[in-house]
């Protein structure tokens, strides 16, 4: 029963990081569209609430925890970071507008 309860989880945490980075595929594309528009990444994701996007979504882990995106703009780049809510509790999924050709990369 213990090992049925640790799998289930872990795919729970799996599935919930495959959907944070989902979302913030979709705040990179408004981060895009942001730059396209007035020439440089915004300084924080609310920057693009009403004309980029409805509203900034939130990264759930577990039933009831939820959290903001971890974003940072610098010069002419932008980084996420999405954290693994893991059994492990360990490690992130990163993002580096100067490397788009990476995409999502994972670091422990």
């Amino acid at each position: 029963m213990c090992f049925l309860t640790y799998f289930s989880g872990v795919v729970v945490f799996e599935k919930q990081t495959i959907r944070a980075i989902e979302k913030a595929d979709i705040l990179i594309q408004a981060i895009d569209r942001y730059k396209n528009d007035v020439g440089y990444y915004p300084k924080e994701l609310k920057d693009l609430q009403g004309k980029y996007i409805k509203e900034i979504p939130m990264i759930t882990f577990g039933v009831f925890s939820t959290q903001e995106f971890r974003y940072g703009s610098f010069d002419r780049q932008f980084k996420f970071v999405v954290p693994t809510y893991s059994i492990d509790m360990s490690g992130a999924y990163l993002y580096d507008s100067e490397h788009p050709e990476y995409g999502w990369y994972y670091d422990d």
